[in-house]
């Protein structure tokens, strides 16, 4: 039988280094910019995407070499045409292009055109419509917004961007939000430089051309003009990238061509190489003033921390210890720095920083007590997961930290409050990370959630001959359902937490609650409280659900036909749910719901509900698990029916009791 879970993530794509021997096609189209044709204002829907509200009619990404000023410029030009289908649900108005800068030099957006197409009538987007700002200390962005759109709409633009940077040629995305009809990329790149490309995704090229160029460049003070190796990649009829429940990034599985450079030779045939391997990586950061110099401080933390953490003398404890008072010390400023910006002693001192600050702090002290820790870089879940075959920097954008202590291995975090010694925040769940080991090599270690993750909810309830239905409830978290339920109290007061309790049950009303725990990660949290439930009374019938304490499946996630990408829940998890129901001896019990279990195969989940009955008191004790935190896009299927199997169970279950 296929395995329906997977331990390292199974993405869904192909990867293809592309050769100059390739050509699978010709068939390539070329439009004008400001002349839609009549078919593209003719056409009223996608057939292939009727939902979609819009559909790229045609879009041609040209990135190439040209002198600018006399210094060879990066250039990249893009033109791209979008027909509108339902203006009331496009979000695509407005366009952003970002572009790089630093201290030195910058790109610049040049040629900048756009318009709107109703018809016959052509309104541009004017000069004092298009607006800059800043996105972060690197990277800004020119965006504007286009007019007048409605059904039937044809956007239309284009702009070159000029770069001195020829680390960011970048490469073209073909797979996006919306569907399209025709993309293409061209790339022009002459003899002395030399670019790596992979093509990633699931969706095939209609056209594969790549051939040699003679005189397409001239550079000044030579002689002859430069070779360039010209492709050309087209795709058609590309489906829209949907992003689906339980998923990580959609940048995983997008149909795109990366492009990264590897190697220049100047003009007196000096060759510098840009392709680095894991070692080169490793003895750069331990310079890096922003990284690995940050590293530096263990001699500071031997002063700085209490000395009676240093003194412990089991390990494990030591480490817990120091962990906790780091975690305690700081508060985050809810900024994210990985490259730059990082100045641990500062922010020791002043009891707050950004996560990488924090988390240096923390390795930095796991050092001053004798521990082995090191910097971890990882991805979080809302990018794509790092390249497994050679190093991108860009691919991490989070720092952790690592700790080996006898032969064990913990991922630490001391960002955040609520997590446990151990537990990597659910954002961070992204399958691996690169340990940063500069005495013995860096090397890759998966991310593994924390195994325990429970909601157990106990509850005692009497109804009465009234048909009130009051329940004496203790509701215990811990793990990941720990953290977020953790998130909710401290986002609001315990007012307004309960009123969002309330909502989220529907038809219950919570009283008297206490919270034990609420702020010791060490600890579970535990709610008590007091909840009372109208029934439905139908003549002399009462009908209770026994679910009414729970809100974890009132419908099932996975309602779509079929799915493209795997599933991720993140973490494993379970539910506990015991009640003891005492009723009024006014009322005879008719109808008990049948106790009933489903299963998923291997033993990768299940659910029960089981009733017995001891005179007017009945018990309910319901289980659900999955042990599994990944699936392959096969197993969907069979998630689906398991899923819907305990939504039905829960939902259809009534107790039924009559007035005596």
């Amino acid at each position: 039988m296929k395995h329906l879970h997977y331990k390292t993530i199974l993405l869904s794509f192909t990867l293809l280094h592309l050769l100059c021997t390739q050509v699978y096609s010709q068939q390539r189209n070329v439009h004008s910019f400001g002349s839609p044709t009549l078919n593209e204002f003719s056409l009223e829907t996608y057939d292939k995407e009727p939902e979609a509200a819009a559909v790229v009619l045609y879009e041609r990404g040209k990135n190439f070499f040209e002198m600018v000023d006399y210094r060879l410029t990066l250039i990249k030009e893009v033109h791209r045409k979008i027909k509108v289908l339902n203006a009331q649900k496009f979000e695509g108005a407005t366009v952003e292009i970002p572009w790089y800068t630093n201290k030195s030099s910058k790109e610049r957006v040049r040629k900048l055109q756009a318009m709107t197409h109703n018809g016959d009538l052509q309104r541009f987007v004017s000069e004092d419509k298009i607006y800059e700002s800043d996105l972060n200390e690197y990277w800004n962005v020119t965006k504007f917004t286009f007019p007048d759109v409605k059904d039937g709409s044809i956007l239309e633009y284009s702009y070159r961007i000029e770069s001195p940077y020829f680390w960011g040629f970048e490469g073209w995305d073909f797979q996006e939000e919306l569907p399209k009809i025709y993309s293409e990329f061209e790339s022009s790149i002459p003899g002395n430089l030399v670019y790596k490309r992979s093509l990633y995704g699931s969706q095939k090229l209609d056209v594969n051309d790549v051939k040699v160029k003679n005189n397409c460049l001239d550079f000044r003070g030579t002689e002859q003009a430069a070779a360039c190796e010209v492709s050309v990649y087209v795709m058609k009829d590309i489906p829209s990238l949907k992003e689906e429940a339980y998923m990580l990034s959609p940048d995983n599985y997008r149909s795109r061509i990366e492009y990264e450079l590897q190697q220049i030779t100047d003009f007196y045939g000096d060759t510098s190489y840009y392709t680095k391997t894991w070692d080169d990586v490793d003895n750069e950061f331990k310079t890096e003033k922003d990284m690995g110099r940050q590293l530096r401080y263990e001699n500071y933390f031997q002063q700085a921390l209490p000395q009676h953490l240093l003194g412990i003398s089991d390990a494990l404890e030591r480490a817990k210890a120091v962990y906790y008072y780091i975690q305690d010390h700081f508060t985050w400023n809810n900024k994210y720095r990985i490259y730059s910006d990082i100045r641990v002693k500062e922010a020791y001192g002043e009891q707050k920083g950004n996560n990488s600050e924090i988390n240096l702090a923390l390795i930095n002290a796991l050092n001053a007590a004798q521990l082995d820790a090191k910097i971890f870089l990882s991805a979080t879940r809302n990018t794509k997961v790092p390249n497994p075959l050679y190093p991108v920097l860009t691919d991490f954008n989070y720092v952790m930290a690592y700790v080996k202590i006898d032969n064990e291995e913990y991922i630490l975090d001391a960002t955040y409050k609520d997590l446990k010694f151990g537990m990597v925040p659910f954002k961070a769940l992204n399958d691996k990370g690169r340990v940063m080991d500069f005495k013995t090599g860096s090397f890759w270690k998966s991310i593994d959630p924390e195994p325990k993750n429970l909601l157990y909810i106990k509850a005692q309830i009497l109804v009465s001959a009234e048909n009130d239905v009051v329940a004496s409830v203790t509701e215990t978290h811990s793990g990941y359902s720990e953290i977020f339920e953790k998130q909710k109290l401290n986002e609001t007061s315990h007012a307004l937490y309960v009123t969002g309790k309330e909502s989220r049950l529907g038809g219950v009303e919570i009283r008297n609650l206490s919270v034990a725990n609420e702020n010791d990660p060490t600890k579970e949290l535990t709610l008590d409280y007091d909840a009372v439930y109208e029934p439905e009374v139908v003549g002399d019938q009462v009908f209770i659900d026994p679910f009414f304490l729970q809100s974890e499946f009132k419908e099932n996630p996975f309602l779509a036909e079929d799915r493209s990408f795997p599933i991720d829940f993140g973490y494993p998890r379970s539910i506990h749910y015991t009640l003891a129901i005492t009723i009024d001896k006014s009322f005879e019990i008719e109808r008990l719901p049948e106790n009933k279990s489903v299963q998923l195969p291997e033993n990768l989940g299940n659910g029960t509900m089981l009733f017995s009955q001891n005179d007017n008191t009945l018990y309910l004790r319901f289980t659900f698990a999955l042990n599994h935190q990944s699936f392959v896009t096969e197993a969907y299927p069979t998630l689906k029916e398991f899923f819907g199997d305990v939504v039905n169970l829960q939902t259809n279950s009534f107790i039924v009791l009559r007035k005596r």
